[in-house]
């Protein structure tokens, strides 16, 4: 997605702004140029009674202050 930009395929893309700022500061030539749209909901699965640990970090991360 972030290539068709760089090599003028595309004129623009829509993403995450984390992942995007993460692909701009890994070197990506972007440029953020709105303000962040809504913010969405998100959701996580994992195999029941499996990768408790995963789900630990998953929990820790996702926990609202």
């Amino acid at each position: 997605m972030y290539q068709d930009v760089t090599t003028g395929n595309s004129v623009a893309c829509f993403e995450d702004q984390p992942v995007m700022q993460y692909a701009i500061r890994q070197g990506m030539k972007l440029k953020i140029v709105t303000k962040p749209a809504n913010q969405g909901y998100y959701g996580f699965a994992v195999q029941k009674g499996k990768n408790k640990d995963l789900v630990k970090k998953i929990q820790f991360w996702t926990k609202k202050d």
